[in-house]
């Protein structure tokens, strides 16, 4: 079964983020790719910030979305 764009921003955004929302309701997932082949999707993402220093806040963030999508 293929994953679909939708899936994956719903998994997105039970990612919750410091100050409030999750990276879905915050619009800040960028160029989403979803390759669904023989051994498995892969999917990539980019997570929009606009200062280094709110990147380096959303690190976290990052890797519990990257963990939420794996399960």
């Amino acid at each position: 079964m293929a994953i679909t764009r939708e899936q994956v921003l719903t998994v997105l955004d039970g990612v919750s983020l410091p100050g409030g929302g999750s990276l879905a309701s915050r619009d800040l997932i960028r160029a989403l790719q979803i390759d669904d082949g023989s051994a498995g999707a892969t999917i990539r993402f980019v997570i929009e910030a606009a200062t280094p220093e709110d990147a380096r806040a959303l690190a976290p963030a990052q890797t519990r979305a990257e963990a939420a999508l794996k399960a």
